[in-house]
């Protein structure tokens, strides 16, 4: 299993009840690495990327509390093909996920903006 983005908690419960087949144990250790997953991705924010105050007059980091659930939500998954669709699903199918894929840049593309709009406040 490869996660890509930060893990929500909706996320969280949604690949706990797909794997729910597994032994006790096994869905437990799951459920412990995915709130791992989401603890780092935190802690990276908290740590490195969030603005906090130095013992010194002035603060580190360059983000606001906020940004982290506006740069780290997920974005729009693709609809999935399933082998029974028609012609007709699969084309439309098709022009959603194009048009899902051009909405997802874009918010890439806010995103990455809204970064390098903190980053360019920053006085050296």
């Amino acid at each position: 299993m490869c996660i890509r983005d930060s893990l929500y908690p909706a996320e969280q419960a949604a690949l706990e009840a797909q794997f729910n087949v597994l032994p006790a144990a096994q869905q437990t250790t799951l459920t412990n690495l995915l709130t791992e997953v989401r603890r780092l991705a935190r802690d990276f924010f908290d740590n490195q990327l969030r603005k906090q105050p130095l013992r010194l007059e002035g603060e580190a980091g360059f983000l606001e509390e906020a940004d982290f659930d506006d740069l780290f939500a997920p974005l729009t998954p693709l609809q999935a093909f399933a082998a029974g669709d028609s012609d007709a699903e699969l084309a439309a199918k098709r022009a959603a996920n194009e048009a899902i894929s051009r909405a997802n840049e874009e918010e890439l593309r806010r995103r990455r903006g809204r970064i390098a709009q903190a980053l360019s406040l920053i006085h050296i």
